[in-house]
């Protein structure tokens, strides 16, 4: 697969909360980081941190779709720019209940290296 293709199926999986699918491409050692509105908000080192965020964060939608706007590669660097779309599946801290939508514009940066994701970082 290439980069593209690598990217696309992680969306793919995401977006199905198929959590199997997104961890078969990610390295041992993957990093991901979501910046909200300039802020870290989660950091996580290794595969086995990034599958416990995965599933807990799947607990809290009911549905959730990134679509994908545009994207650009550069060397290892995939950039894609997404909308995404979701509705919660319970209430949260931030005072968002269940059934609340939510909607953003963000973009992701993804490296990959020996057909592996290394690195993602979400920006929103």
């Amino acid at each position: 697969m290439d980069q593209e293709q690598i990217v696309i199926k992680y969306i793919d999986a995401y977006n199905t909360f198929d959590i199997d699918s997104m961890l078969v491409l990610m390295s041992d050692d993957v990093r991901f980081t979501n910046i909200s509105g300039g802020e870290i908000s989660v950091q996580t080192t290794g595969k086995r941190e990034l599958e416990q965020l995965a599933r807990q964060s799947a607990e809290c939608f009911k549905t959730r779709t990134q679509s994908l706007k545009s994207i650009n590669i550069i060397s290892e660097k995939v950039i894609v720019e997404i909308d995404f779309t979701s509705v919660l599946a319970k209430d949260m801290p931030n005072g968002l209940k269940a059934g609340d939508k939510i909607s953003l514009a963000g973009k992701s940066e993804f490296i990959i290296k020996d057909g592996l994701i290394e690195s993602i970082v979400d920006v929103s």
